[in-house]
């Protein structure tokens, strides 16, 4: 197989079962976690160990992630951007307004901060250059056999806005805004799971770390415990509301 058709076919495959790709990561992270909590002297692999300014950078870091997601979905289109996990690539019309107008993948922007956010958390130099490299590689493919799908199917309307908005980091900061007026419900139904997540995770590391310390599972009150609470009863109310059919 030549190496185009291979880098589509990898990225098909990873693009399918992307969703998964956290759960890989979070069992890492724990693994890190546990082992350079336990050991008592001092490593030069670490940034500040547990210090609460990095605590605190690695909550925002996430949060800013979290809300680069929002206010993409928020004003994209219906059957783009979407989680076609299943069905393979989905797109009834090009993205070029809104934040897609600065980056061609601002929902990966997104992910990218909120799941940098835990390595972060852990404070290992040496794991937060790994993760850079995994997910570069990781996403690299993915959007490659995105970008194929869309250059079949737009044709020169997509190389136009390919050559003229950047592929991930922008380079310019010409926005565009969107003709889709902003829909909030669409961010509360597709983006409640994450801010969940990213905050369980925050707690489940925060919890270890006191189990390793001090062998009790103290609850800590803090921004990460009321984050937790507060992203557990938003999501639970809006599951009932789905369920008893008055979903929002």
């Amino acid at each position: 197989m030549a190496l185009q058709e291979e880098l589509k076919s990898q990225g098909d495959y990873l693009f399918k079962y992307r969703s998964y790709l956290p759960l890989v990561l979070v069992g890492i992270t724990l693994g890190i976690q546990v082992y350079y909590t336990t050991i008592d002297i001092e490593s030069p692999t670490l940034i500040l160990k547990m210090s609460n300014f990095l605590q605190a950078a690695s909550i925002f870091v996430g949060l800013f992630g979290f809300l680069i997601r929002a206010y993409t979905v928020g004003y994209t289109p219906k059957n783009t951007s979407g989680r076609n996990t299943k069905e393979g690539q989905i797109a009834d019309e090009l993205n070029t307004k809104g934040l897609y107008s600065i980056t061609r993948n601002p929902l990966y922007v997104g992910n990218f901060f909120m799941w940098i956010s835990t390595v972060m958390y852990v404070g290992v130099v040496w794991f937060l250059f790994l993760f850079i490299l995994m997910f570069w590689v990781y996403y690299e493919r993915i959007i490659f056999a995105e970008e194929m799908f869309l250059r079949d199917k737009f044709g020169d309307s997509y190389l136009k806005w390919a050559n003229n908005t950047s592929i991930f980091l922008p380079k310019t900061f010409k926005y565009k805004s969107s003709f889709v007026p902003f829909n909030w419900r669409k961010i509360v139904r597709k983006e409640k799971t994450g801010l969940l997540m990213l905050f369980l995770i925050f707690f489940g590391l925060q919890m270890l770390t006191g189990y390793i310390e001090k062998g009790t599972l103290d609850v800590e009150y803090n921004l990460i415990t009321y984050g937790l609470i507060g992203s557990a009863a938003l999501y639970t109310l809006i599951k009932t509301l789905q369920i008893t059919r008055l979903t929002i």
